[in-house]
């Protein structure tokens, strides 16, 4: 994996024409985290390669029984395109009350950091958004390790 920690402009161009094939209107950022907008189908892209959120993902990823090996930016930038692609007020709406809650119990000490991190990926429109990540996986594998590669993340496929 390369040592940088940014994106260049020409990875930024790389992971913009790869979203482009799922869905022409959506537009790419740079940002703090990855995050999207699905009003306006703007998706942001971490500004570090790898945060202290990435290892908790992928250990709660691991969990699941639709999960295959993937590398973790490959996976974010898919999880953010399932959030616009698997959208429903009201399950946003709850969940939304459920973080929060969640956020509150942090605070009051009741739960740890890997704790919330869990619950809050186990929330319908976090898994939603990562189940529809992991079947584009499944079924596009080649253009998503071909995306990682070029974006020096992997130099060989995970199958």
């Amino acid at each position: 994996m390369s040592k940088r920690y940014r994106f260049t402009e020409q990875e930024m161009k790389l992971m913009q024409d790869f979203i482009n094939t799922i869905d022409e209107e959506l537009v790419l950022n740079r940002g703090h985290a990855f995050q999207c907008c699905v009003a306006t189908k703007e998706i942001w892209v971490s500004n570090k390669r790898q945060t202290k959120f990435d290892n908790c993902f992928m250990e709660w990823l691991k969990t699941l029984p639709e999960y295959e090996p993937i590398h973790n930016t490959i996976i974010a930038l898919l999880h953010e395109i399932g959030h616009i692609k698997t959208y429903d007020s009201y399950v946003y709406l709850v969940d939304n009350t459920k973080e929060q809650l969640l956020r509150l119990k942090l605070e009051q000490g009741k739960i740890n950091e890997q704790e919330i991190q869990f619950k809050y990926f186990e929330l319908d429109k976090e898994k939603n958004a990562t189940l529809w990540g992991l079947n584009y996986y499944k079924s596009h594998k080649t253009q998503c390790n071909k995306l990682a590669e070029m974006l020096g993340l992997i130099t060989h496929n995970l199958d």
